[in-house]
């Protein structure tokens, strides 16, 4: 499948369909070629780039506040009792849809972008510490044991045997909710948090 940029020409295809649909029945509100042409600009402008802004921001917010959830929730780490709390925050976030999110921070912040923002945040937060933790639990302890055997400090182990082994799939994870937020940006938008789902 090929992708292609959004020309001129599709913008005016487009308004041609709309002004033709909202022109017969059950509309009947004769809207004219000019009128549709900046009500498509106008959905694929600001709403589209809204859209994706928040999708982009609650992906990075959500990655960075993951990782210390996802290593306060690793009972290799800290105490279990310690990582029981942040499972059980984690296994919270993860639990309530993305719509209900959005309806309790619209409550917050009101119906607009930010509120979206937030809420990828937030959605993001519980899938990707998930994934998180996945791939801190599976590290290779015998790499940091050799590190330790070799004389290195705390600084060095966890440059050259926690960094590169956790780092691909932290950022393999982040892609991936990439795509997952820009499904969810447009059913936001349709309670209000901001997007294209907002003008759909």
């Amino acid at each position: 499948m090929e992708f292609q940029l959004v020309t001129a020409q599709d913008h005016a295809a487009l308004a041609a369909a709309m002004a033709q649909a909202y022109s017969e029945a059950p509309w009947n509100e004769n809207w004219s070629q000019e009128r549709a042409l900046r009500r498509v600009r106008g959905i694929l402008g600001n709403y589209q780039g809204m859209g994706l802004k928040a999708v982009e921001d609650g992906r990075i917010i959500g990655g960075l506040l993951a990782v210390p959830f996802s290593f306060l929730a690793c009972d290799k780490i800290v105490p279990k009792w310690v990582a029981f709390i942040f499972q059980a925050v984690i296994l919270l976030i993860r639990t309530i849809p993305s719509l209900v999110w959005a309806l309790v921070w619209i409550r917050v912040t009101g119906p607009n972008a930010f509120c979206g923002v937030v809420t990828q945040s937030v959605c993001s937060i519980g899938m990707i510490s998930k994934m998180y933790i996945t791939a801190i639990e599976d590290l290779d302890t015998k790499i940091l044991e050799s590190l330790d055997a070799a004389g290195c400090d705390a600084f060095q182990k966890i440059r050259y045997g926690i960094l590169p082994q956790i780092i691909p799939n932290f950022i393999s994870t982040v892609i991936y909710r990439f795509d997952i937020n820009v499904k969810d940006a447009t059913t936001l938008g349709i309670v209000g948090a901001g997007g294209i789902g907002a003008a759909l």
